[in-house]
């Protein structure tokens, strides 16, 4: 009794910790990439171009995981990401900061974040 006790229990765990997240339960890790959007926008809002291209940099692969998953749901919204990053790659190569880049990069983010079924991330602070 107390075994099959134990067992529902971690399967009720596993099953919460695996739902948590949107359809496939990667939102946490898809969040941490609107947040390293997020802390690049604000990095060139700083006029902190480095740190900016360093955040970028962080969330760059996962950035493609991201249109991958959400290739399968909406293939608008993995365009509408793909082609927010490359502005944004091609902002970042320039000498002024790519403030407006970043942040619509972050709009794209959220929006292909809700596509997959994930709650959507919050605005990055202005």
């Amino acid at each position: 009794m107390c075994r099959s006790w134990l067992l529902v229990s971690a399967l009720v765990a596993v099953a919460g910790a695996c739902s948590s997240g949107g359809e496939d339960g990667s939102a946490g890790r898809f969040g941490a990439v609107h947040q390293n959007v997020c802390a690049a926008a604000a990095a060139a809002r700083a006029d902190d171009h480095s740190s900016a291209q360093r955040r970028f940099s962080d969330a760059h692969s996962g950035l493609h995981d991201l249109a991958d998953a959400v290739e399968e749901h909406d293939r608008r919204a993995a365009a509408a990401l793909l082609e927010a990053k490359q502005r944004a790659e091609a902002a970042l190569g320039e000498p002024s900061p790519p403030t407006r880049e970043l942040t619509d990069l972050a709009d794209a983010v959220g929006g292909a974040i809700a596509a997959i079924g994930a709650e959507p991330s919050p605005r990055c602070s202005p």
